[in-house]
């Protein structure tokens, strides 16, 4: 009996990559959501690059959503980014391991040990 083949590490790596981006991502969002959310609260009119404020709350909030939302930017990209790297490692790790008669690694091996007709090692040599 052929034991069981033990998981490819880095197709593991892939998965865990993928969801690390994932998880960027979704915090990405989140925080985005947030930023927005503030904004719409402040009492702010934005013109241009610049935004006028109806008091001093209402600027300290608009400046928070503004930094907010460039963090959730960069974690929107960052976290795409690692997302695709990750699936990338998992079809990439993936792939290999069948060939044209759909014999795995772990059959190649097996059928290499006992030898092309099954009778066990073969020896040849020249001498």
């Amino acid at each position: 009996m052929i034991p069981e083949e033990p998981a490819n590490p880095a197709r593991t790596a892939g998965w865990v990559v993928t969801a690390v981006g994932a998880a960027t991502l979704g915090a990405g969002l989140g925080l985005g959501i947030n930023a927005k959310n503030l904004w719409n609260d402040a009492n702010c009119a934005r013109a241009g690059e610049n935004y006028y404020c109806a008091s001093a709350a209402d600027q300290s909030d608009a400046e928070t959503a503004r930094t907010r939302a460039n963090i959730a930017t960069g974690l929107l990209v960052a976290g795409g980014t690692v997302a695709i790297a990750g699936v990338i490692l998992v079809i990439v790790s993936s792939g290999g391991d069948d060939d044209a008669g759909g014999q795995g690694q772990r059959a190649r091996a097996r059928d290499a040990q006992r030898g092309a007709a099954g009778r066990g090692p073969q020896r040849s040599g020249a001498f």
